[in-house]
């Protein structure tokens, strides 16, 4: 499961191609130490941090998506559970309630394990695969009780109410937290994205003023340019992943 997230399906040629930007970033910047490029010292160092930005993003990029269908899953869980529940009432054997509910989360660790069922894989073995592959995650445990609980026969129903009261138990948790956590983000950004940025550009003109061996037009135009687009964009990624993982 794991290879397909992988580029050319494979964790060598993936982290091979993710050492390229950074090599040349890398490069760059000691050709222009070198002063071997017309390259100015300071947009090299932006481009070599840029450039190791995007080979971290690239190296990273498989356990960003696994990360991404854990969470989409857990979001999803409660309808899972729901439906669930309502198929089996409504007389449908436990195994092809399953499928049917699982076919309607589109979640792509599901769709592996409805995969893994046609193949003649136990739905025990095929979540079991999973936590061998992703490693012990709660939201599989949680998986593999509703799919244990299959098992139960109508005491499965019961079983899964309690389950999908445990589970929003927890959710409401969350949204307190996220509550608490958002502010936190609106507190951290003001702080630094906002008040931080206006006293370095005062103080880096002053230092302008009474002269200084920097390049201060360089250090204000990393400053406006890199670091508070790439605070504010972390801010922001931040505040979605904590809204996110609140909401249903």
């Amino acid at each position: 499961m794991l290879n397909t997230l992988y580029i050319g399906k494979s964790r060598k040629v993936h982290y091979a191609v993710s050492t390229i930007p950074a090599t040349l970033g890398a490069i760059v910047a000691i050709l222009s130490w070198l002063q071997l490029l017309p390259v100015s010292p300071i947009l090299a160092i932006i481009y070599a941090l840029i450039m190791v930005s995007i080979a971290a993003s690239i190296a990273f990029m498989p356990k960003f998506k696994v990360s991404s269908m854990l969470e989409h899953l857990e979001l999803r869980l409660p309808h899972l559970i729901l439906r669930l529940r309502t198929l089996i009432m409504a007389g449908e054997s436990p195994l092809e309630a399953f499928l049917s509910a699982a076919g309607e989360v589109k979640s792509p660790i599901l769709d592996y394990v409805i995969k893994q069922i046609t193949l003649g894989v136990t739905p025990e073995e095929a979540i079991s695969e999973l936590q061998r592959i992703l490693k012990n995650k709660p939201v599989l445990d949680a998986l593999k009780r509703i799919i244990t609980s299959l098992g139960m026969g109508e005491e499965a129903i019961n079983y899964l109410k309690e389950e999908f009261d445990a589970v929003m138990a927890e959710r409401e948790s969350g949204l307190r937290k996220a509550i608490e956590g958002l502010s936190v983000i609106v507190e951290m950004y003001m702080s630094i994205g906002v008040f931080f940025p206006v006293i370095a550009i005062v103080m880096l003109a002053s230092l302008s003023i009474l002269g200084s061996g920097f390049d201060i037009n360089a250090l204000i135009a990393l400053l406006i340019f890199v670091a508070i687009p790439l605070f504010s964009a972390f801010s922001a990624i931040m505040a979605k992943k904590i809204v996110e993982r609140a909401l249903l």
